[in-house]
């Protein structure tokens, strides 16, 4: 081993680590030792270069070009409309690898509001792993069982509130409802508060759903037909045709008109009747 080289660390023990946490969050209450200035109208925060940056792209590209030196270190101005409630959240997340719902937002639809809105900051400033987190668990909220109805209805609302109509998680969402459209829609009667909310808060939602519906639908149909028509690879052409109809117990290859008689085509049938769908 070269002369001076370090040994692997040790694996951290759990106490070391939550060690290590409360003093980044200290040092995140405290500002001590800042060298940046996070601002949006009405607030600021005054936060560490070396944790904040890796984590942001935002606040990164910003450090790099467009920051104001300032004597005690830069001053980051966050994007327009900037939620600070948020920010509290991120910043939060970016010290402890955590977050907290605000105490003002604990309660009835106001809960999953946030998260929507912590989503939209993340994509502001930046922070993917943080969005990938939202996206992933977002599905998995539509259905336990202690939150349903009231949260997931509430989290659909939210989700169509702040997302553009090309949003991943708004795709994600609906599709979560998909997976589950044949209990939802053929037990009515038990989920009967899930469609009164949907009706009277989500129309745009329902409309996603019965799109969707359709859609499955119509590529049902299409499989199903395929399946049903037997189809045939023409020996001279090598065009492969459904048999319409037959004439005498004869039929015709509709690409060139090869004549062979229905018990001959057998031999030229295509195995896999979906074949390129």
């Amino acid at each position: 081993m070269a002369s001076g080289a370090h040994t692997p660390a040790q694996p951290q023990k759990q106490g070391d680590y939550w060690k290590l946490v409360a003093n980044t969050k200290e040092l995140l209450k405290s500002g001590e030792f800042s060298d940046l200035r996070l601002i949006c109208p009405g607030r600021t925060w005054d936060v560490h270069k070396a944790i904040v940056c890796p984590q942001s792209t935002f606040v990164a590209e910003e450090c790099r070009g467009n920051a104001i030196k300032v004597s005690d270190g830069d001053m980051v101005y966050l994007p327009n409309n900037t939620d600070p409630l948020t920010i509290d959240a991120l910043l939060n997340y970016m010290y402890t690898s955590g977050w907290e719902t605000p105490s003002e937002m604990v309660g009835t639809g106001r809960k999953a509001d946030f998260s929507i809105r912590l989503f939209v900051s993340a994509g502001k400033l930046g922070i993917d792993d943080l969005r990938a987190q939202i996206m992933k668990k977002a599905r998995t909220w539509l259905y336990e069982k202690d939150q349903a109805p009231d949260y997931c209805t509430d989290l659909i609302r939210a989700i169509y509130a702040y997302l553009p109509d090309s949003a991943p998680l708004r795709d994600a969402m609906l599709a979560s409802v998909m997976d589950h459209v044949q209990e939802l829609y053929r037990k009515p009667d038990k989920h009967k508060r899930f469609h009164d909310r949907m009706k009277a808060y989500l129309p745009v939602f329902m409309k996603d759903v019965y799109d969707a519906i359709l859609a499955r639908y119509d590529a049902s149909i299409a499989e199903s037909t395929l399946r049903k028509h037997k189809r045939y690879k023409c020996p001279k052409c090598a065009a492969a045709f459904v048999m319409d109809e037959s004439v005498n117990g004869q039929a015709w290859c509709v690409n060139c008109g090869a004549k062979r008689s229905v018990d001959a085509w057998k031999n030229y049938l295509v195995k896999d009747a979906i074949e390129g769908v």
